[in-house]
């Protein structure tokens, strides 16, 4: 189920989208937002009992005003050539980073965090079943769609996300669980999430 409609909060649209847990799915719906210039404002994650996983993204208007549903059903539509494997994310969104037209801040430092580096936090002590994931880093086009990726790369779970963007800086909180269905509190393990996330802010 893919649904888009006027933000209820105001400006802006919220995009709905339920299906069934698949591999990296929430890596590809923020991919594909990306490359529509769909800026992601902020999403929530939600996983059913049933194995239904909900996602919901509150992101800016889409490029064209005047007509907005076309807009979303090309954005249903490359969701559904990426699950089928006849459109590649990672191909076109280096083409999009790339392109001057683009027009977007590359990944660096940000103000407050720290020289040439993005923040990485691992907190296992915010909540009694999830590890929290706290991420600072200067926004830039498919910044959430790196981050998933890696997340899917070290097998872990998100149970809820908060994707927030105050002007080029997007801070970014996940709620996740190990393959084993519990937090991660292996330091070594935790030094891994930690190094891996922070290469793949900085690449």
């Amino acid at each position: 189920m893919f649904e888009a409609r006027p933000s209820p909060k105001g400006a802006g649209h919220e995009v709905t989208v339920a299906a069934g847990e698949g591999p990296g799915l929430f890596a590809v719906l923020a991919g594909v937002l990306a490359l529509h210039d769909v800026n992601i404002l902020s999403a929530d994650v939600f996983l059913w009992a049933d194995g239904t996983s909900v996602y919901v993204f509150r992101v800016s208007d889409p490029p064209d005003a005047l007509y907005p549903g076309e807009c979303w059903n090309r954005v249903d539509a490359a969701v559904r050539a990426v699950l089928q494997g006849r459109l590649s994310l990672e191909y076109r969104l280096a083409r999009k980073r790339q392109s001057i037209l683009a027009g977007r801040p590359g990944p660096g430092g940000v103000a407050g965090v720290g020289s040439g580096a993005a923040s990485v936090r691992v907190e296992n002590d915010a909540s009694a079943l999830f590890t929290l994931i706290e991420i600072t880093a200067r926004d830039r086009i498919g910044l959430l769609y790196d981050i998933a990726q890696a997340m899917a790369g070290l097998r872990l779970e998100t149970h809820l996300a908060k994707a927030d963007t105050m002007g080029d800086v997007a801070r970014d909180v996940f709620y996740v669980r190990g393959v084993d269905g519990g937090k991660i509190e292996d330091p070594e393990q935790v030094r891994e999430i930690k190094a891996a996330l922070e290469y793949r802010l900085t690449c």
